[in-house]
């Protein structure tokens, strides 16, 4: 038996540079997609308001969204492409309640259907078609920037951050490694 069989393996991980987008291709895109894409005009705005991941989103139901606290809570996330359902999230910080500001509040309440329904009915959790569409308009450019949009956003305005990882879903050392050179 080897002796290093238990050892675990060296990553060298790169500082990659994190992608984000500027307020005006934001906007330009918005513009771009509304009337021919409603459903990903939402979710994009949706992504780059809350910092969520591309699975809490498709998951939401009208019931998550709390208008009189502009807020939304979401426990659940969309499983893979080969089960359809709903699954627990990435992790327990993923359990969370999001603030919201007026500009996303005013589109989902003229988007929400009754009860508990889902406010993006995808039955897979691919995200080509809406990165293709994404792209068309700022190239190299994905839904994740979003995320990665709203997360150096906050730092940028003195947000802390155990705030910051806490409205992400994510841990202090994920945010410190991923955004805070970013920030510098």
């Amino acid at each position: 038996k080897s002796p290093c069989i238990d050892l675990k393996r060296f990553r060298s991980k790169d500082k990659t540079s994190v992608n984000v987008i500027s307020h005006d291709d934001f906007r330009t895109l918005l513009q771009a997609i509304k009337q021919t894409h409603p459903r990903f005009y939402l979710l994009c705005m949706v992504a780059r308001y809350t910092g969520a991941r591309y699975g809490e989103i498709i998951a939401l139901t009208s019931n998550d969204i709390n208008f009189a606290n502009n807020t939304i809570s979401k426990q659940w996330t969309l499983l893979g492409d080969k089960l359809y359902g709903f699954g627990v999230p990435k992790s327990k910080n993923s359990i969370r309640t999001i603030p919201i500001p007026n500009v996303l509040a005013d589109e989902l309440i003229w988007n929400i259907g009754p009860g508990d329904t889902r406010l993006f009915p995808f039955r897979t959790n691919r995200t080509s078609q809406l990165n293709a569409l994404i792209q068309k308009h700022i190239p190299n450019t994905s839904i994740h920037v979003f995320r990665h949009t709203y997360a150096t956003t906050l730092l940028a305005n003195g947000v802390d951050i155990q705030t910051v990882a806490s409205l992400l879903g994510d841990n202090v050392n994920t945010v410190m490694n991923t955004y805070i050179h970013y920030c510098d």
